[in-house]
């Protein structure tokens, strides 16, 4: 099992060791809250996505205004968050949409998460949705603006060495 607790302090330390803000976590989600999330979205989520919420039910940052801006929102705002990122391109690839899983709120408007398959099972990798990628076509291929970016969760969060 990783150690979340550092790999998310390295994590805040490289991103903004010099701008002020500060990292804020919450307390550990339980397992029935993960399964009750999984429940609603229709398939088992990976380890290491229930590993970081058995660790911190979500973490941000948050600056001297004192809102916090969710990396990783808490799992009650999951379902939500998801919505509110499918309905981008919701429109025009209502199938992509529905196979799309966001859990990294970049604060840019992109997001990283699961992607499933046509068939439905979990492709490997998180993805990015670019929405400066994204160009409100229905002929635009989903490639081009859900696009595999990272191995692990790990991977997102900390720079290569």
């Amino acid at each position: 099992m990783k150690n979340w607790r550092d790999i998310i302090q390295r994590s805040h330390e490289w991103s903004h060791k010099d701008d002020g803000y500060k990292l804020v976590t919450r307390p550990s989600a339980d397992a029935a809250d993960i399964a009750k999330l999984e429940s609603t979205l229709g398939f088992r989520l990976p380890a290491e996505f229930r590993e970081l919420y058995l660790t911190y039910d979500g973490f941000g940052v948050s600056a001297k205004s004192n809102q916090t801006y969710w990396m990783f929102k808490p799992l009650a705002e999951l379902p939500a968050f998801i919505e509110e990122i499918r309905d981008w391109f919701q429109e025009t690839h209502p199938e992509s949409a529905r196979r799309y899983f966001p859990i990294i709120d970049w604060s840019s408007g992109d997001s990283s998460g699961y992607l499933l398959s046509l068939s439905g099972d979990l492709l490997p990798g998180l993805y990015d949705f670019e929405h400066e990628d994204y160009e409100f076509d229905e002929s635009q291929e989903e490639d081009e603006f859900l696009i595999q970016s990272y191995r692990t969760i790990e991977d997102a969060l900390l720079p290569e060495p």
